[in-house]
């Protein structure tokens, strides 16, 4: 349990029904007699009623029983059944064991209302069990089309046609599945994006990030390399009149996941123009409306950026980095260098990690963390967002910031908030003219009304110019 959090942010936190602040204390309802989580889905009492404890056995202490709603006692044991069981259905599912099906036909799997499913998925994974159940179809769909027909992946995820699918899958990834199940490695992809695309704003990101060891832009052409674990793919995107794609190596299909994550196509841009046109606040995205927050190429990549960048300036960040890929990968004919892989990493020791500039806990944590990694789920859809955040925090030497930057950068959730983040602070003391820093409490109530996206606001207050 955490007891830095003031009286004002346990009354928000529980008001709004904020899961990410269970465990950290608990809700006891005196007129009720039960002791809740703070995510509780039951009528909110009177604040008068309620008092807040700092673990659950202070509640029963004060003679509190758990609340049978959202059952605090299996949470305080590591369990929450309703999840696990929604958590295995999306698992089979994912990985083909069950055909892929409806919200309506999830629930009636479940033995649940279509509504507990909608609170359940919003709650633990961040979107709705449409875009949930579309993100896993996504990830299906892309394990067939090297081996089967576009027509065949088609029927396999039950869509009603072949076009249908095409549509969907362009509209997600970026690519027709013809060309993406086609791909021949050194061929030139074309890449489908909406109707206002801001490729001007995708151009200014490449040109700030490109460091000539990681990544390079030299005109219309942006590239970087990626490991696969079976070898280096390098992958050029041209920014030019037509977005295409060209991936050199033999395993292409990571090097267009890749640039999938890169143009965040699935992201509410439309939805989060609407809030900062309720909200009044139309300085956040003057000339940057339609900005898309670019992922990391790899879930992993997120994490290694966030370790290494706590309280680090980025061109610091940049150079360490730079050694830690050197250090692990030869470079390929361009000069270009791919970020490491877990496995790679945990060959190093803590003198190695020293010697380029690690301090010693970042170089504890990176190794703590690679030893694991694939234990935490990260890279699996069907594992909710909020139990991969869980495990991320358990690990020692990973923080609240460090967790929300691989929220944001890496896992591509939707309503993620560094709050701490400098530039996140800057950005808030800029947009509401601030006389001074706003405290935790402040960028929390600041942050409050872009929900469900506070992600998207996040990356605008970081490019906010004073």
């Amino acid at each position: 349990m955490s007891e830095w959090l003031s009286e004002a942010e346990k009354f928000q936190a529980h008001w709004t029904k904020d899961a990410s602040f269970n465990g950290k204390f608990v809700v006891g309802v005196h007129s009720t007699g039960i002791y809740c989580l703070p995510s509780c889905k039951a009528r909110t009492p009177k604040p008068e009623n309620v008092k807040f404890y700092e673990s659950f056995a202070d509640a029963r202490s004060a003679g509190l029983r758990a609340c049978k709603r959202c059952r605090p006692e299996e949470f305080e044991r590591g369990q929450n059944p309703d999840l696990e069981h929604l958590e295995l259905e999306l698992s089979e599912m994912s990985n083909g064991t069950k055909p892929l099906c409806t919200v309506k036909e999830l629930a009636a799997e479940l033995g649940w209302g279509t509504s507990k499913v909608q609170d359940l998925v919003r709650e633990h994974f961040q979107v709705s069990p449409q875009d949930l159940l579309a993100e896993i179809s996504m990830s299906r769909a892309r394990a067939l089309l090297p081996i089967s027909s576009v027509s065949e992946v088609a029927a396999e995820l039950g869509y009603e046609s072949p076009a249908s699918f095409s549509d969907r899958f362009a509209q997600l990834t970026g690519f027709l599945p013809s060309h993406y199940s086609k791909v021949i490695g050194g061929c030139a992809v074309p890449i489908q994006v909406p109707a206002g695309f801001r490729v001007d704003l995708l151009r200014q990101r490449l040109e700030r990030d490109a460091d000539g060891v990681l990544s390079r832009f030299d005109g219309e052409q942006y590239q970087f390399a990626l490991q696969t674990g079976g070898e280096v793919l390098l992958v050029h995107l041209n920014l030019g009149h037509h977005l295409t794609v060209c991936v050199e190596g033999a395993a292409v299909h990571p090097g267009l996941d890749a640039i999938s994550r890169l143009l965040g196509l699935a992201q509410d841009i439309e939805g989060f123009s609407r809030r900062c046109r309720q909200l009044a606040v139309s300085r956040l995205t003057e000339s940057r409306e339609g900005a898309r927050i670019p992922l990391t190429a790899t879930v992993f990549d997120s994490v290694l950026w966030a370790i290494i960048g706590q309280q680090m300036n980025l061109a610091f960040t940049r150079r360490v980095l730079a050694r830690l890929a050197g250090a692990l990968s030869e470079k390929t004919e361009s000069g270009l260098v791919p970020l490491p892989l877990p496995a790679q990493i945990v060959t190093l020791s803590v003198e190695d990690l020293l010697a380029m500039q690690f301090s010693k806990a970042k170089a504890d944590c990176l190794l703590r963390i690679c030893s694991t990694y694939e234990l935490l789920g990260l890279e699996s859809p069907s594992v909710a967002l909020s139990r991969k955040l869980e495990r991320l925090m358990a690990v020692k030497g990973i923080g609240v910031w460090t967790t929300n930057y691989v929220a944001l950068r890496g896992l591509g959730a939707m309503d993620a908030a560094p709050i701490g983040d400098t530039g996140l602070v800057a950005g808030l003391r800029t947009l509401y003219e601030l006389p001074s820093k706003p405290d935790q409490d402040e960028q929390r109530r600041l942050m409050e009304p872009f929900r469900p996206f506070r992600s998207l606001a996040t990356y605008h207050l970081w490019s906010l110019k004073p």
